[in-house]
């Protein structure tokens, strides 16, 4: 075949796959009858071939079929296409390829439930490598994105993503000034922190309490949120993750978030606190204690939101319970909270229609008001003014 024939079986090739992309934009009857012809295979085929513009083209193809549900996806996968096209992602590829190959695997990443990992762990080299190395917005964000949907879930996942050696560039990231970018970059550290302390740490050590802090101011709602559901991960259980996180000075940050943002990114920071509180030494209490953060108990126990309130209760549990540990029966912190008038509004709690909030509330007061409670019946029974007189 001499030249002239093989650039018009390329016309022909791209002026076939260019209709088959066109219909694979339609809806979902339309792209099922494609895919029932054969289209995987033949667009496999496709990509397979040195003419870059073809090649994309079926990349693309191969995209709209996997984003169209989880069931289209997988029978792409099966077909082993993830491999053959993440081999394509390298720096010195066409920015037109590698937008088309991060596009493709990022739609053959995601979707519920999700896919199987032997199937997309094989792209995960060559996802950090453009991640490390592009500048384009566009390929940046489908690759952390796709790292995000890798990591969803946690557990096994997360080894191979660390072995990478990708934290530090995606703490980075979360610095992005495009949220579409920053915001996938948070998620895939507030994933890390569901792992182990060693896998926890490892995000700190890279800047990751700093770069979270940073996101909590952000602009957008979604961020802050994003980031606060990270940082309440890092602030679980290990007591020197969580003096690591009170040390860096996030109790200021809470606090502004408590006061002034929307439900869903205090219910988020509510988190933060409760944790920061159940596990510490008294080194940490007292950093609590001296913080705005009792100040707004009062605010945060008559909140109009159910799961704030429990959270904030559960808060409280923690700093009474740590309070006790360290400073015994009658502390300053009891003090604090009585002055603030959390006692009168943990007896009106006692009457909750939630259980659980009845039942935390009820908890907290015999635990460490139960004397004051005892007191304040015996002044009433002997306050004449407090007595009903019915006539009959």
């Amino acid at each position: 075949m001499n030249f002239a024939e093989q650039e018009k079986d390329s016309e022909i090739q791209l002026e076939a796959v260019s209709c088959l992309t066109s219909i694979l934009t339609g809806n979902a009857e339309q792209i099922q009858t494609v895919v029932n012809r054969n289209a995987i295979k033949i667009l496999k085929n496709v990509i397979k071939t040195p003419i870059i513009l073809n090649k994309s083209k079926a990349i693309l193809a191969l995209s709209n079929i996997a984003g169209e549900n989880s069931e289209l996806r997988d029978l792409v996968l099966k077909e082993d296409v993830l491999p053959l096209v993440a081999s394509y992602m390298t720096p010195t590829a066409p920015n037109t390829l590698l937008k088309c190959c991060s596009w493709c695997i990022s739609n053959l990443c995601r979707g519920k439930p999700a896919p199987d990992p032997s199937l997309v762990l094989p792209a995960l080299n060559s996802i950090t490598q453009i991640l490390t190395t592009q500048e384009d917005p566009e390929i940046i964000r489908n690759a952390i994105w796709t790292l995000y949907f890798i990591s969803d879930g946690g557990g096994p996942k997360l080894t191979p993503i660390i072995k990478t050696n990708i934290i530090p560039t995606i703490v980075k990231l979360v610095y992005s000034p495009e949220v579409k970018i920053s915001v996938p970059s948070i998620r895939v550290l507030g994933n890390i922190t569901t792992g182990t302390d060693a896998e926890t740490q490892m995000v700190i050590n890279a800047g990751g309490i700093e770069a979270l802090k940073h996101a909590m101011q952000g602009p957008y709602v979604g961020l802050r949120k994003d980031a606060c559901w990270a940082m309440s991960n890092i602030t679980v259980e290990n007591i020197d993750q969580i003096n690591q996180v009170l040390k860096a000075d996030v109790i200021p940050l809470v606090c502004k978030i408590l006061r002034e943002d929307d439900m869903i990114v205090k219910e988020e920071a509510t988190w933060i606190i409760t944790n920061l509180s159940s596990v510490i030494n008294a080194e940490s209490i007292e950093r609590i204690m001296n913080s705005e953060l009792i100040s707004l108990l009062p605010a945060l126990l008559k909140i109009d939101n159910i799961k704030i309130l429990v959270i904030a209760l559960q808060f409280l549990a923690n700093i009474l319970k740590q309070a006790k540990k360290h400073y015994g029966d009658n502390n300053a912190l009891i003090t604090q909270i009585e002055k603030l008038g959390c006692l009168n509004i943990l007896e009106q709690l006692q009457y909750h229609e939630n259980q659980f909030v009845y039942k935390i509330v009820n908890s907290i007061l015999e635990g460490y008001f139960l004397q004051d409670c005892i007191e304040e019946t015996l002044e009433q029974v002997n306050d004449p003014a407090s007595i009903s007189i019915f006539n009959f």
